[in-house]
């Protein structure tokens, strides 16, 4: 059987019936909705907390490819007095990270319920979570460029 099996049937065993059933239970809408808002609120103080970095933050990620390249706009922020927003904004991201992996994940869970994506595509669910992690990596290689 390809699909999720109706509620409180086990096809396949426990084992296939419990992760099936993982959708329904983190699928739930006040759970997608809660994060949701959460995310969006985190979203939003980090973006306002970067505001005065903003348009050169985006150069770190898509043109910036030498150490040197990310030490200078780091210093030059540092002369301008505006690296105290960059430091600030890990008080948030330290856990926003769990914000969108909840939410992302809870949505998906959502989504392939009610698409009644295969359950072979489950290992798709945890896609945000791998995400988060890499961030939290990202977030301790910044710390040690301040």
């Amino acid at each position: 059987m390809d699909h999720d099996p109706p509620r409180g049937e086990l096809a396949g065993g426990a084992v296939a019936g419990a992760a099936g059933g993982i959708r329904q239970r983190l699928g739930r809408g006040w759970l997608v909705a809660g994060f949701g808002v959460a995310w969006l609120a985190s979203q939003t103080a980090i973006l306002v907390l970067l505001s005065p970095i903003a348009p050169e933050l985006w150069r770190l990620p898509t043109r910036v490819s030498t150490a040197g390249e990310t030490l200078a706009i780091l210093q030059g922020w540092e002369r301008r007095g505006v690296l105290g927003a960059y430091r600030a904004h890990f008080v948030i991201d330290d856990f926003h990270w769990l914000l969108y992996a909840g939410f992302f994940t809870t949505l998906l869970c959502r989504l392939f319920a009610a698409r009644r994506v295969p359950r072979r595509w489950n290992f798709v669910l945890a896609l945000p979570l791998v995400s988060g992690l890499l961030d939290v990596v990202a977030n301790a290689l910044q710390r040690r460029c301040i």
